[in-house]
């Protein structure tokens, strides 16, 4: 018996097929983003049928031979109207299926069924909060004027450490480095970003280079991650109020990979004991999704798909 588990955001979407006789995972694909509210309905079907077929291919399966499916995409609950476009993109791919918020996923994951937080930053930034029912989202407001802690937002500080050092003003480090990755002026640059001609999940690639001059002792690098950390710390803090401490509280997401430094800076500056995943684990809990309709979960089994 297998199950297909499939996490589809906005700068990756990746598919796992699990093995239940063996409890391993027997195939893995990836393509690229397929959050159908910032990507054609074109571009998102493509890149969710590729990541699938890419599992299916090395786990050996056909497709149609998977009774339980589960996908959770970036999108679903946005809207009544979003969630019927990601229904329906995946009733065109594999017929009938599961089809959840990336949230949940990201919570079953993390906190299994357990009440607790979850924080989120990738490409962008949520939450959801678990108290005796369902998790209850907060924050996903948007990299215009939101996403805090996500790697957008990042992006977003490096770049206006770029325009106070072309300005004269301090010298960051940022200018070249941030004109270098886009291959143009830094006007150029804002310019684009603002007519919407880069897209998000290109401007918050730029997070890697970010971390990589934090890890070289770059203050205003660093600068971006304690302020990140501080709000996440907050986040847990606020949250810890209305859970108490026997909440389960948990961090996940692509910007995890910055480094130990990171990690670090979040556990120092939090007051309860905090989990840290990574964004590509996030894909386990659709699977988790899938087992779970056919009996009890856990932590172990959860661990051992890990």
């Amino acid at each position: 018996m297998m199950i297909l588990g499939v996490d589809g955001g906005s700068t990756k979407t990746l598919a796992i097929v699990f093995d239940e006789r063996s409890e391993s995972i027997a195939g893995v694909g990836i393509s690229g983003p397929s959050n159908f509210t910032n990507a054609p309905r074109e571009t998102a079907t493509a890149n969710i049928s590729d990541a699938v077929k890419k599992a299916c291919s090395e786990a050996g399966v056909d497709m149609r031979s998977i009774d339980t499916k589960v996908f959770g995409l970036a999108g679903i609950g946005d809207s009544k109207e979003a969630t019927e476009l990601g229904k329906d993109i995946v009733r065109s791919i594999v017929g009938k299926a599961d089809v959840v918020s990336d949230g949940l996923g990201a919570y079953k994951f993390a906190n299994l069924n357990e009440d607790g937080v979850v924080f989120a930053p990738g490409t962008g930034s949520v939450g959801f909060l678990k108290k005796g029912s369902e998790p209850k989202r907060f924050g996903g407001w948007g990299w215009v004027i939101g996403d805090e802690g996500s790697a957008s937002w990042m992006a977003k500080q490096a770049i206006l450490l770029a325009e106070r050092e072309y300005d004269g003003i301090s010298e960051t480090g940022f200018r070249d480095m941030v004109m270098n990755y886009f291959g143009m002026d830094l006007y150029e640059v804002v310019y684009a970003i603002s007519k919407e001609r880069i897209a998000k999940r290109v401007v918050a690639a730029l997070a890697p280079r970010i971390s990589a001059m934090a890890r070289s002792g770059n203050k205003y690098a660093i600068s971006i991650f304690e302020e990140s950390s501080s709000y996440i710390s907050e986040v847990m803090s606020s949250k810890s109020k209305v859970l108490g401490s026997s909440g389960r509280y948990s961090v996940l997401g692509g910007t995890m990979l910055a480094g130990d430094f990171y990690q670090h800076m979040i556990r120092s500056k939090t007051s309860v004991p905090v989990n840290i995943y990574y964004g590509y684990q996030v894909a386990i809990g659709d699977v988790l999704i899938g087992l779970e309709k056919k009996g009890e979960i856990d932590l172990s089994i959860r661990d051992k798909i890990m």
